[in-house]
């Protein structure tokens, strides 16, 4: 036996795990941009009661759908603006949410960064990008413009369940795949 030894107990608040399947459009029209996110959420360990999204600065929000949403908040940040979901309810399992947001288009021609929603906090995401543009449009994508993302193939969207609905005249022009956090994909 020896007293120097101490025993001691540290509690901490149980932290959510969460994790995301992102699966984002973005509609290069002639005289705006549209974003639309659809976000499952899968969340363990403990519940949550709101979710945070990152929109790109300048978009304005047009929807927010999910099941157990309560209200939806705005606020700019440094970063662009935050859009806060808050639940009727502590979440845990799954969730689904769906945001569009959209903003006249400024260029008309030349790079263009995608903009991007993105949820905030999240430590596991994994996503993917389609692009679509009027058959008049013409977008290239450029490989050294890429940053966490990488080209997918159209068979990669439907064997994961991403399967975007261009309108008529338009067409899925370039489709990206991504597993972390920041994303860029440059559009030349």
């Amino acid at each position: 036996f020896s007293p120097n030894f101490q025993l001691a107990v540290a509690a901490s608040a149980l932290e959510p795990r969460v994790a995301v399947d992102s699966f984002l459009t973005i509609t290069i029209e002639k005289a705006r941009l549209s974003l639309r996110g659809a976000f499952k959420f899968d969340v363990t360990r403990a519940g949550i009661f709101t979710v945070p999204l990152r929109l790109p600065a300048g978009f304005n929000v047009d929807e927010v759908t999910c099941d157990v949403m309560d209200r939806h908040e705005s606020a700019s940040d440094e970063n662009g603006q935050l859009l806060t979901v808050f639940l009727t309810k502590k979440v845990l399992g799954q969730l689904k949410l769906a945001v569009v947001a959209s903003q006249p288009r400024t260029v008309q021609t030349g790079e263009l960064e995608l903009p991007i929603i993105e949820p905030v906090g999240v430590p596991r995401e994994q996503g993917l990008v389609a692009v679509i543009a009027p058959d008049s449009i013409e977008v290239n994508s450029d490989p050294t413009k890429l940053e966490s993302a990488r080209a997918a193939t159209p068979a990669e969207l439907a064997a994961r369940g991403f399967t975007p609905q261009p309108p008529a005249g338009s067409t899925v022009a370039a489709s990206f795949a991504f597993t972390r956090r920041p994303v860029k994909i440059g559009l030349a």
